[in-house]
């Protein structure tokens, strides 16, 4: 599935249509399974080269689009510090257990991420219900 991005190095003409674009152009672009790649600026020109494309794409953007996070200023109590060290031991243990399930994954693509991502909500959940047991048991 190809995905229309910013160029990372010019082009001075396409094999298949002879349009040029510069780095920085949005072009189409597609690595196949062969090692071979679609890419062009001229939408036609990709899908005659075999490239595809997503409706998904034109609705969530390009990986390299930039998105701008505004963060409160606020001070970070000791708190929420420990929370967070807890989400880490979390996330550090889903991350290897998914290595270890999913092998030929990469770990640094989107769908291996997702799947940490969910496992990491599961273990949250099943610490959670761990702590409120230990509570309720005390009392």
């Amino acid at each position: 599935m190809g995905i229309k991005m910013k160029a990372r190095y010019p082009k001075p003409k396409c094999p298949n249509c002879g349009t040029s674009w510069r780095e920085g152009d949005e072009i189409y672009f597609q690595k196949n399974k062969d090692n071979t790649k679609c890419v062009c600026v001229d939408k036609e020109c990709f899908i005659e080269q075999g490239g595809t494309m997503s409706d998904k794409q034109s609705i969530i953007g390009s990986r390299n689009d930039t998105i701008v996070v505004k963060l409160p200023e606020c001070e970070v109590s000791d708190d929420v510090k420990k929370l967070t060290e807890f989400e880490d031991e979390l996330f550090t243990t889903a991350h290897h257990k998914m290595k270890d399930r999913y092998p030929d994954e990469p770990v640094s693509g989107d769908r291996f991420g997702r799947i940490r991502s969910q496992y990491v909500g599961q273990l949250i959940d099943i610490k959670l219900v761990y702590l409120l047991t230990k509570i309720l048991d005390k009392e």
